[in-house]
């Protein structure tokens, strides 16, 4: 699915949002968004690695996952605990289709873990 994350300051930044059976999976879409332009490759940032522009945390296990909770009816926000503490991931999806099946699949993979 195509979503756009939220972060904790306000900024926009468009995902491609997965889910499989054991984690959940965050990654840069490799199109450019709506009224986003394609940045040419620089001198500098060829000499940097390509890993310093990719997302931090692009796999999470599904269970870490405390709570998944709609904000409206295209946006939602899942709370995780990593290393003890408390953390919010707020995303936005293209329509409420697709944000009640992202839900409902995180939910259903929540309970079969817990039941194995």
């Amino acid at each position: 699915f195509f979503v756009t994350k939220i972060n904790n300051r306000g900024k926009r930044q468009r995902r491609i949002f997965a889910i499989d059976g054991f984690n959940i999976y965050n990654g840069k879409s490799s199109r450019a968004g709506e009224g986003e332009s394609k940045r040419k490759s620089s001198f500098f940032s060829s000499l940097i690695p390509k890993k310093l522009f990719n997302v931090k945390r692009k796999t999470r296990h599904i269970n870490t996952i405390d709570d998944v909770f709609k904000i409206n009816a295209r946006t939602f926000k899942i709370v995780l605990i990593e290393k003890g503490q408390r953390k919010n991931l707020v995303y936005e999806c293209q329509s409420a289709d697709n944000c009640a099946e992202i839900m409902a699949k995180m939910t259903f993979i929540r309970v079969s873990n817990r039941l194995f």
